[in-house]
């Protein structure tokens, strides 16, 4: 008897300790499935189909979205899903043909600067059936308290949805630093370019580095080398060969730049620039109209150097605002507000 009541406590002392592994340390599941009244929408747009989106905004940075689903002949909506809890910017969210993809954090409190341990940030893809998988870690901090960041919280997908950009722009292991092209069907590196590869090549662009933009064929890759507004020079990259440029940008080229990654134009100006407090900012605009100094709007490309004087200015405050509303067509202000178009030669 005595013999058999060990053996039911040993039974049950099993079954608690298998139950304590299984709720806590059970891996996360990385679906999610629309409820089961939901019309289902195949995993892919069809080519009379657009994707929008309304963010439905919570404590920052955190926001859902509404994904609707459009017949853009008929107008009329086809399907409709939410994504919840995402990390808003503006570069979190990327539509394409086949999926949505959206920076996800989980256990992440909005009124805390630093997370507690069980905190995660996941790049996440959504079919257009409503269904997501966690694609990839980003940071996290375990259950020690040590935070973890392999990536910014930032990403670029390629055309066609094969190849993920991202970037990690610091790291106590300078080694770290740099851009990594992930293959999503592997989940592996198909390509790495460290900073230090990039340094060796210009040591003058000694900054940050950003993601700017895939080309519209998916074939190149763009990033950015920054320090603060000022956006020191940018890095090209073949898909697939993985062979690269490290082009130096002119002085007065800032973020928010009107960058053309299809032919390699930018464009930048000789203002003071950018300041970030209002008082010292209005005071160097006044030294500028005082001394008479000239602002000038430059289109330059970035491969043969070619420098086109767009306008010129004597307000301080002018920038042209230049903005490409085509791939060979740059729309700017002149000083009077009248728009003009400048279109360049590519064939």
């Amino acid at each position: 008897m005595k013999k058999k009541f060990v053996i039911i406590i040993i039974i049950l002392l099993s079954l608690t300790a298998f139950s304590i592994y299984y709720f806590l340390e059970k891996p996360i599941q990385i679906f999610q499935k629309l409820p089961q009244n939901q019309a289902i929408h195949p995993p892919c747009l069809g080519d009379d189909e657009i994707v929008t989106y309304e963010v439905k905004k919570k404590k920052t940075p955190l926001a859902d979205i509404i994904i609707h689903i459009t017949d853009k002949k008929a107008g009329k909506e086809i399907s409709s899903f939410r994504i919840t809890d995402i990390f808003k910017t503006s570069t979190s969210i990327e539509s394409h043909r086949c999926g949505i993809y959206v920076i996800k954090f989980f256990n992440y409190d909005p009124e805390k600067s630093k997370q507690n341990p069980g905190f995660r940030a996941e790049l996440w893809r959504y079919e257009y059936n409503g269904e997501g998988r966690n694609i990839l870690l980003l940071a996290e901090k375990d259950k020690n308290g040590v935070f973890r960041g392999d990536f910014d919280y930032d990403f670029r997908v390629d055309p066609m949805e094969i190849y993920i950009a991202l970037v990690q722009s610091y790291s106590e292991i300078p080694e770290n630093i740099g851009y990594y092209f992930k293959n999503q069907q592997t989940r592996e590196d198909s390509f790495t370019l460290s900073y230090s590869s990039i340094f060796k090549i210009n040591p003058d662009l000694n900054g940050y580095l950003g993601l700017e933009n895939w080309t519209k064929s998916g074939s190149y890759f763009w990033g950015d080398i920054f320090a603060g507004a000022p956006r020191l020079g940018y890095v090209r990259i073949k898909r697939d060969s993985w062979k690269y440029d490290v082009l130096p940008a002119p002085a007065g080229t800032l973020g928010g730049t009107a960058f053309n990654p299809e032919y390699s134009y930018i464009t930048y100006d000789t203002g003071p620039g950018w300041i970030g407090i209002d008082v010292i900012t209005e005071q160097v605009h006044d030294e500028w109209r005082k001394e008479g100094k000239i602002v000038e709007v430059h289109l330059y490309n970035l491969f043969t150097k070619k420098d086109i004087l767009l306008a010129t200015s004597t307000e301080p405050s002018w920038n042209g605002k230049p903005q490409w509303i085509s791939d060979t067509e740059l729309q700017y202000e002149l000083p009077n507000g009248e728009k003009k178009i400048y279109k360049i030669n590519e064939d």
